[in-house]
């Protein structure tokens, strides 16, 4: 099998981290004034906010839709999606509906894609099956009809001679733009964990000329999902041994899904009942994650449903506040710009 090999592009530099609003209390210039002369002697190397700092926006939870289609071996639905053209046109078709449905509900949706899939869209998204999606193929659609509401991220078990790199050259070979987000990975145990090569520059195996420089991870598991991370909010994982512990002095951010199976929502609702409680700190950002299965789109009603169900039960959360729908990347803009990276690991 051949497969179109993307031109590469540049390593994206990661964001910088927005600054710190200067604060206004004498104190806290007097402060800063003490840590300007320490810099000057040599004795600090970077400037902390005070003890108690808190950001200026409320504590909030942000939700987003995410699915996975993965390789044949670990997905028994996506099998016959990725071995069946018909059965692809079939769930393409399901796709459009739901993210239709989910565009129209003011929802987000997170499509994680692997390499087996992405290479079923090359072959079989022909002019005729884009005729549905303005000329464009799926990937490309879903990447352009909403930029702030749908995007597409790169998905691996990184078996099958394809790494991230090389699946993250896949989407923006088919026209999708560059997320940064890790769709996947191992956290524990530590001595199995695949995340921390993240830290740097990955180059891909199938496309050596291609490199890729990830932003942000999410979907902490386990082997099979036996003892997958339940954490929300947004952090730096310091260390393989100590992964839900925030160090400032790494570059790579970790975004919590929360606890919750497929088209489950129990975990998104506990953090919303915390909330509502006043059991949660003030100006902190809880983030969580609602699975659809994507390969089960076109044979199983009852996911478009349950889809169209969760965002109703959501919708009073939406109106007063406590719940805002954001993509992985937008909440990792939102965490920098709005929460000044203030790093937050609820574990419930």
């Amino acid at each position: 099998m051949t497969h179109t090999l993307p031109l590469p592009r540049p390593i994206a530099s990661p964001r910088a981290a927005a600054p710190v609003p200067a604060p206004r209390h004498r104190t806290w210039h007097l402060a800063r004034a003490a840590v300007a002369a320490a810099l000057c002697a040599g004795v600090l190397t970077a400037i902390q906010p005070p003890a108690g700092a808190q950001s200026a926006a409320p504590s909030r939870v942000f939700v987003t839709f995410v699915s996975h289609n993965d390789e044949s071996f670990s997905n028994e639905p996506c099998r016959w999606v990725g071995s069946d053209r018909a059965r692809y046109i079939t769930n393409r078709a399901a796709i459009v509906e739901a993210a239709q449905r989910i565009l129209e509900a003011g929802a987000t949706w997170d499509v994680q894609s692997d390499w087996e899939y992405l290479t079923r869209v090359q072959q079989w998204d022909d002019e005729q099956a884009r005729g549905a999606t303005d000329g464009k193929n799926i990937v490309r659609w879903l990447a352009e009809i909403a930029p702030a509401r749908i995007v597409v991220d790169a998905h691996s078990h990184e078996r099958s001679g394809y790494n991230y790199a090389d699946v993250a050259a896949l989407v923006q070979a088919l026209g999708a733009p560059d997320t940064g987000i890790v769709g996947g990975f191992i956290y524990t145990p530590a001595r199995s964990e695949t995340w921390t090569k993240f830290r740097a520059p990955l180059t891909g195996k199938r496309f050596p000329s291609f490199a890729w420089q990830p932003q942000a991870i999410w979907g902490g598991a386990s082997r099979n999902h036996v003892n997958d991370s339940n954490a929300s909010g947004i952090w730096r994982p310091a260390s393989a041994t100590a992964f839900h512990t925030d160090d400032p002095a790494q570059r790579l951010v970790n975004i919590g899904n929360a606890t919750g199976g497929i088209l489950a929502i129990d975990g998104t609702i506990d953090l919303l009942d915390r909330l509502g409680a006043g059991q949660l700190p003030p100006g902190r950002m809880y983030t969580s994650t609602i699975m659809i299965p994507q390969c089960e789109l076109d044979n199983d009603p009852a996911v478009l449903a349950s889809v169209a169900s969760i965002t109703q039960t959501l919708a009073p959360y939406v109106a007063r506040g406590d719940l805002a729908w954001a993509t992985l990347p937008e909440m990792l803009r939102i965490w920098r710009d709005e929460y000044q990276s203030r790093p937050n690991v609820f574990l419930p």
